[in-house]
């Protein structure tokens, strides 16, 4: 989420109908703006600005809808998966929902409506709670419904940006014992239910799960690797003469290949380029590439987030970079 698009932020942008009409709209003039795109209504009575709805990337779009519609003075339930993950600050690679998602736990009935999808499950204690003043599921409980019921491309990126949260900057180096243990008891909850949905999906998440990973392209790539049975690690280091350290974000490790993973965001996105140009930014890129290739006698390529976005392409650039299969020669099919 870049900074610009934060929680503060869209949650001032939101205006209720009756703020617009203190502010001298009419109903008229809101129904004729919604019309022509000045303003998106997000949920029931709630209004964004038409252009920084368009602005906004999809996970933006969601955390602006739940929200506006936290807002609801008759609210029941928590808001989990996806909606709960942007409550909590996650990176999500291509939110497949719009609407907010609220779990209702007993035997309450789940009526959705055209913001909002209800569903109906199990809550154990000190998984819910109030999260910047918002019912949601916990951080643990929230990872844990995506990885069971969410596209492994986008569960296994919240999963390693949770770690990443939680147990900080991680590069170079296998994941931790604190990151070991909470990935055992995660596997420990998703076994606690082995009659719901998804339990053995979430178990193969939880084993590809990785603390080091920057970027939710990165956790893509690191899963696309592993589906064609690759071994991969996270930040792989490259040592310069002086001593300093360069990383590259994922290494085949029976192969000596290190890959770069690039999104156009990388280039395009203003907060992300922090202030250089996009030439700028590919010029320090290909710098930097050219330094590590003097350093090590590894191969060096960069997949683009168009080569990641589905199995066939990514295999269409495994064979475009003449990458060789994986030396043990296995197969190693996820998430049917």
């Amino acid at each position: 989420m870049t900074p610009a698009h934060d929680f503060a932020s869209i949650a001032a942008a939101v205006r209720s109908r009756d703020e617009l009409l203190q502010c001298d709209w009419t109903a008229r003039r809101i129904a004729r703006a919604v019309e022509d795109g000045a303003l998106a209504r997000i949920a029931a009575a709630k209004y964004l600005d038409g252009a920084v709805w368009r602005g906004l990337w999809p996970d933006q779009r969601l955390l602006a809808r739940v929200i506006a519609v936290s807002g609801n003075r008759d609210l029941r339930g928590y808001f989990w998966r996806e909606s709960a993950a942007v409550l909590h600050g996650l990176r999500l690679y291509r939110p497949p929902h719009d609407r907010a998602h609220l779990l209702l736990p007993g035997g309450a009935t789940a009526r959705s409506s055209t913001f909002i999808t209800r569903s109906i499950d199990q809550v154990a204690e000190g998984e819910v709670g109030l999260l910047r003043g918002i019912p949601a599921t916990s951080l643990a409980r929230t990872v844990l419904d995506l990885a069971r019921l969410a596209p492994p491309e986008l569960a296994l990126g919240a999963l390693d940006h949770a770690l990443h949260l939680r147990f900080g900057r991680h590069r170079g180096i296998p994941n931790s014992p604190g990151v070991v243990e909470r990935l055992e008891r995660l596997r420990g909850d998703a076994l606690s239910i082995p009659h719901r949905r998804g339990v053995r999906r979430a178990l193969r998440v939880i084993d590809l799960a990785d603390a080091g990973a920057e970027s939710a392209l990165e956790s893509l790539g690191r899963l696309r690797f592993a589906q064609l049975g690759y071994r991969v690690s996270t930040q792989a280091p490259v040592t310069h003469s002086d001593g300093r350290l360069s990383y590259f974000d994922l290494e085949l490790d029976d192969l000596d290949i290190l890959c770069e993973i690039d999104g156009r965001s990388k280039y395009l996105d203003a907060d992300l380029r922090k202030g250089k140009t996009a030439e700028e930014v590919v010029i320090a890129e290909k710098r930097r590439e050219d330094r590590a290739r003097g350093l090590t006698p590894k191969r060096v390529i960069r997949l683009m987030h168009d080569d990641l976005r589905t199995p066939d392409s990514f295999r269409a650039a495994v064979r475009h970079f003449g990458i060789p299969s994986p030396p043990a020669a296995r197969s190693l099919v996820l998430f049917r």
